[in-house]
């Protein structure tokens, strides 16, 4: 399809939103991308769609535009399209244009980053900034985890300005342990860092902190073990008992205790 087809199409969805008749300018997006997957013409595609998108979130039509979002990303999965610059590029600017509050955010942030872009960080960053936008902390930080160094900056800011509703104690635990649980390890120090400069948690617990993540960077399970006898991890820190499960199999090869049933007992009798 020509790139004077496109802009005609896109120019009729214009005029569908400035009469706003959305449904009309919905169909009409749909209909014509339908027809070019046909002729797997998919940069003609994404571009239609982008633009459209576009035009419907910034009218505040959040729902048509987000339906057009799932369909880029069905396109980039489907046809193996590449996570760089332009992709990733459309996705973060039609991302923060979606009503952070509407429940469909989770739905493409869920779409983007367990079919197409998996463990990409910028994205990840991008849907951590808009949860956060839509005042959901919970999948703000579960994104921000996974971002990049400015992710860990960000939910350092934010978690200076929590307390002392909440102890600093124990969200510079949750971060820092959210933080190892996805093995990003910069993003604990860039955290630590910044609660540190902030002067709102005491040195003990920095220390602490601190020294937990250099000995999760050793992978020394030794090293660990005796870490962990002159602290009781999952005394001190049992909110966080899956984290530190999940970190000592990852980093130390230690894997939880299982008790045994019956019929195993009885097997190691026979």
């Amino acid at each position: 399809m020509s790139s004077q087809s496109i802009d005609k199409t896109v120019s009729r969805v214009n005029q569908f939103i400035a009469e706003a008749q959305y449904y009309e300018a919905h169909q009409a997006v749909r209909t014509v991308v339908n027809r070019l997957l046909r002729k797997k013409d998919y940069g003609s595609a994404i571009g239609l769609l982008y633009s459209s998108a576009l035009l419907l979130l910034k009218a505040g039509q959040s729902g048509s535009g987000s339906d057009l979002i799932l369909y880029i990303l069905k396109i980039y999965t489907d046809a193996k399209i590449k996570v760089d610059g332009p992709s990733k590029g459309r996705i973060a600017e039609l991302v923060y244009q979606v009503d952070p509050t509407d429940t469909v955010l989770k739905q493409i942030a869920m779409q983007t980053m367990r079919s197409w872009a998996v463990g990409e960080a910028d994205l990840s960053h991008v849907f951590g900034v808009q949860f956060l936008r839509g005042g959901n902390l919970v999948d703000a930080e579960r994104y921000l985890f996974q971002g990049s160094v400015d992710s860990a900056i960000l939910m350092a800011n934010v978690h200076e300005k929590l307390q002392p509703q909440i102890p600093i104690d124990h969200l510079m635990a949750r971060a820092v342990f959210g933080y190892l649980a996805v093995q990003n390890i910069r993003g604990a120090y860039a955290y630590i860092q910044v609660i540190e400069m902030a002067n709102v948690a005491n040195a003990d617990s920095l220390d602490l902190m601190r020294m937990f993540v250099e000995t999760c960077q050793t992978k020394d399970a030794q090293l660990y073990k005796r870490f962990t006898q002159i602290l009781d991890l999952k005394s001190t820190f049992g909110d966080f008992s899956g984290a530190i499960q999940v970190i000592e199999k990852d980093y130390f090869q230690i894997f939880p205790y299982k008790q045994p049933s019956l019929s195993d007992l009885l097997g190691g009798m026979m």
